[in-house]
């Protein structure tokens, strides 16, 4: 499913990728059959999707580059600031009701330990990289979570430059060549389902990778995360050790767990945790204390 939706995304409809378009112009104030060599430089495009009503804007734009309408460079001038206004453990009770935001609440906790006590410089392009998103979705996501108060962003400064490589078109004679267009389509998502087979196989990185490219009668190489077997921590045990030493603690919070508990992974400690709160065991006012019997 995740997979479908991100390819929906990337994809939008030709009806959205012309709406855009025609957006663009306008704000440019293009009229039709003029603009080509002329450039515009566009606001922050989260506040442009929102004045025109667009949906997936830099996928548009890409199908837009793609298709030799337009040309479009995007630059941050400035580094944007970040704080969370939530502790952490407040933060893992909205993420439970809004799991669109983990992945990267998550990686920004990790990326900037101080994020949870005070504004740190945040850099949009190393996340985009790491999430595989563009650093306009990033910028996007963070404009989201600052309207419902749980951080406080400022934005960096950011330069979205277009450069029309065509005369505007009216919406009636605009096209997109749609044999190329469901062509890349069907390629980009034959591409991410390969991908998603890679990262759930339990094959040989190696042999799988070969295999892809036609070579299936190769060895497994011994050195990837799926031929080397690490010793592995007894997660049963370590649970079991979570229970005692958090029942023992007349109050505790995430920064003592990992203290205790640093060999567990972050994902692990905050499952338990959950599992915790689901069986009305504990409860949060500050830090976390464990219910009495009764």
């Amino acid at each position: 499913m995740q997979v479908a939706d991100s390819h929906i995304k990337n994809y939008p409809a030709p009806e959205m990728i012309q709406k855009v378009y025609q957006a663009i112009c306008n704000y440019g104030q293009i009229a039709i059959g003029t603009g080509e060599g002329s450039s515009l430089v566009l606001p922050n495009l989260f506040d442009f999707s929102r004045q025109f009503e667009l949906t997936d804007i830099y996928a548009a734009l890409k199908i837009l580059v793609l298709e030799e309408y337009l040309d479009f460079q995007e630059q941050n001038t400035s580094h944007s600031k970040v704080q969370f206004l939530l502790s952490r453990e407040s933060l893992m009770f909205w993420i439970r009701k809004n799991t669109i935001f983990a992945t990267l609440i998550r990686t920004l906790v990790r990326f900037y330990p101080n994020i949870l006590s005070e504004s740190v410089l945040i850099y949009e392009n190393q996340l985009a990289h790491v999430l595989k998103k563009s650093s306009t979705q990033i910028i996007d996501s963070l404009h989201l979570l600052q309207e419902q108060q749980i951080i406080d962003f400022q934005a960096g400064g950011q330069k979205n430059t277009i450069y029309f490589l065509k005369d505007r078109l009216s919406s009636a004679f605009f096209h997109l060549r749609k044999d190329r267009y469901f062509a890349r389509k069907e390629d980009a998502l034959f591409k991410m389902k390969a991908m998603q087979r890679y990262v759930q196989s339990k094959t040989c990185r190696s042999v799988f990778l070969l295999s892809y490219f036609g070579e299936h009668h190769s060895a497994a190489c011994g050195i990837c995360d799926e031929c080397y077997v690490p010793e592995k921590v007894d997660l049963k045990e370590e649970k079991k050790r979570f229970l005692a030493w958090t029942s023992a603690q007349e109050k505790w919070g995430f920064q003592d767990l990992q203290t205790h508990f640093s060999q567990i992974d972050i994902l692990i400690l905050e499952n338990w945790i959950d599992e915790l709160i689901l069986k009305e065991k504990i409860f949060f006012r500050d830090w976390w204390f464990f219910k009495e019997d009764g």
